[in-house]
């Protein structure tokens, strides 16, 4: 007999608020209040982590043998065939999952070929195995369907959003390096603006933080690399070029993408949780 994965038991589902109840009143008596959506859900995670009658981790339990398959409950219908987030005839064949997620937000395709065709132009080709994207988690070690339905609860009440790209701005070095290369390496990124995305980020780290490395534990920095792992003078000459050029630019936020990361670096596309259309984003301006 086949294990499943950990899901979320009815009971704990019941807990879940749903996009039509309220949000707790900060004027009720601190005693009277009920937990907010995100850490209802939270326990639930705690509450489904039960393999064969056993309770363990979430970790323990995506690491258990390939042979475990997901039930079918798991797995949400909207997750549409895989597929790589780069050129079609650099396609990897379709496998097992095996690496970690990584989660961006989804935007509109105007917002999408701008920066895409920016990063094209910029991005050293031979490391360039991706279009452009805003990454909100860059290491998640859980099953795809169980992050798809963590995201679609915390983001049950969320329509589509404007986000802004105000302005270019130099990237240094940051945290470990790893070689004496890195040490002179550099790149050009555009900063990102949208309340709601904090919003987002905030509330899903909450719930994955016992599971999340260091990178992900920090305060989101909302940006889109244009190149990187360039030398302090390219990155400076770029900088230039596309400073001069720029101006800022206005997007929709559509939903949250889930990919898996794989061993040759670039992506596959697992499922997106869509955002509501709002009824005014084609009017005029």
């Amino acid at each position: 007999m086949s294990q499943a994965w950990p899901t979320l038991s009815n009971s704990a589902v019941s807990a879940v608020k749903r996009p039509n109840e309220a949000w707790p009143s900060l004027s009720q008596p601190k005693s009277q209040r009920v937990a907010t959506p995100t850490a209802q859900l939270k326990q639930a995670v705690k509450l489904s982590t039960e393999v064969r009658g056993k309770k363990t981790s979430i970790d323990t339990a995506w690491n258990l043998k390939p042979s475990i398959t997901p039930s079918p409950d798991t797995v949400p219908t909207e997750i549409a065939p895989p597929i790589i987030h780069q050129s079609a005839d650099n396609a990897s064949p379709v496998k097992a999952q095996k690496g970690p997620l990584v989660i961006t937000i989804a935007w509109d395709e105007n917002t999408h070929e701008k920066l895409t065709g920016l990063r094209k132009q910029y991005f050293p080709p031979k490391i360039n195995y991706l279009n452009a994207h805003l990454t909100l988690f860059h290491d998640v070690p859980l099953p795809p369907s169980t992050a798809i339905d963590h995201i679609k609860r915390c983001c049950s009440s969320y329509s589509q959003f404007p986000i802004r790209f105000n302005r270019v701005f130099p990237m240094g070095q940051r945290g470990e390096i790893k070689s004496e290369n890195e040490l002179n390496e550099r790149g050009v990124a555009v900063s990102a603006y949208a309340d709601q995305i904090i919003g987002i980020h905030r509330d899903l780290q909450d719930l994955w933080w016992d599971h999340l490395g260091q990178q992900d534990q920090r305060k989101l920095s909302p940006h889109v690399t244009i190149c990187n792992k360039v030398t302090p003078e390219a990155a400076a000459e770029i900088y230039n070029e596309v400073e001069k050029m720029w101006e800022p630019h206005r997007g929709w936020v559509t939903g949250i993408d889930v990919w898996e990361y794989l061993e040759d670096g670039s992506w596959r596309f697992e499922g997106k949780v869509e955002f509501k259309k709002r009824s005014y984003q084609n009017r005029s301006r």
